[in-house]
């Protein structure tokens, strides 16, 4: 017996290999499950967007109504323009990529907003990269954020 334990080899004290590998392989799925589950910073910026733009139409359309003037809306190429222009009105995205196009009324370049109660339903689509939201009045309520209407399969 005290013989066993004499020839018995002494093991160092730390980790072998395999189980510093073991370690490592699942620190690497823990660290990929974290990366995936990060939202994408441009999906928060295109709602902020979105958000943005509809309480503004919102806005105009409420000043066209108190003060019986049309308000009209237009794309451009670096942001947008109201006329007639006020002081008070933003007139460029605050991410610089946002692009947008007037989806209704169809052929529109623009959005009018005018003094009567009920106006003919509008929608717009702002896209930043691959990215999408669509605003929407049916014409009786506010403009909100909405769904994007299902495309038709090529």
């Amino acid at each position: 017996m005290i013989q066993d334990l004499l020839v018995r080899p002494r093991r160092d004290a730390g980790f072998t290999l395999l189980e510093l590998l073991v370690v490592l392989l699942i620190l690497g799925v823990a660290a990929g499950a974290v990366v995936l589950g990060l939202p994408d910073p441009r999906a928060g910026a295109l709602e902020r967007e979105a958000v943005r733009l509809a309480a503004q139409l919102e806005a105009a359309r409420s000043a066209a109504r108190a003060t019986g003037q049309t308000r009209h809306w237009r794309p451009t190429a670096s942001g947008y323009t109201w006329e007639p222009s006020m002081a008070a009105d933003a007139q460029h995205w605050l991410e610089p990529d946002t692009q947008v196009q007037v989806l209704e009324p169809a052929g529109a370049d623009r959005l009018v907003l005018g003094p009567e109660p009920i106006l003919p339903p509008q929608r717009l689509r702002l896209t930043l990269g691959d990215l999408r939201a669509d605003i929407a009045s049916d014409g009786l309520r506010p403009f909100a954020r909405v769904a994007a209407p299902p495309t038709a399969p090529p």
